[in-house]
């Protein structure tokens, strides 16, 4: 390996460090938000008393769930997407130098997101059982009278 190779793959590293730190950072404020907006409501629940509750969520509330719900979802989609990448980019690596490797990998990426996506078809998947019932048929005698 050249000189200019061994810098070029530094300044990629370089580069790499960076956008995890910077994806770290982003993860880390999206998370103190989550936080915050998770103490926000729990404070507000301690101020209200059981008779002021009501089945129905008031505006605000459901705004707010939304909007945590919003932030976590985010992170979770931005952290999957980024380890995608990377994990592409780790395949492209091997693909030179030990291809036998990288189609093991390859393989087993696939098989995993494969069932990723089954999964996601209906989720949260129906609820199964194993159990058999069965069904018993009951007959009316139509002889019998009722007694008086």
């Amino acid at each position: 390996m050249g000189i200019q190779e061994k810098n070029d793959l530094q300044k990629e590293l370089d580069e790499k460090d960076s956008k995890i730190t910077e994806l770290i950072t982003q993860n880390t404020e999206l998370e103190s938000q989550v936080s915050d907006y998770k103490q926000n409501y729990e404070n507000g629940q301690r101020n209200v008393t059981p008779q002021q509750k009501e089945p129905e969520k008031a505006p605000e509330e459901t705004a707010s769930a939304r909007k945590i719900t919003d932030v976590q979802f985010t992170i979770h989609r931005d952290n999957m997407l980024s380890a995608y990448n990377e994990l592409l980019k780790t395949l492209a690596a091997l693909a030179p130098t030990d291809p036998k490797l990288k189609e093991e990998y390859r393989e087993t990426a696939h098989g995993i997101v494969e069932t990723m996506a089954k999964r996601l078809k209906v989720y949260p998947p129906e609820i199964q059982t194993n159990l058999k019932i069965r069904t018993h048929t009951t007959t009316l005698l139509s002889a019998q009278k009722p007694s008086n």
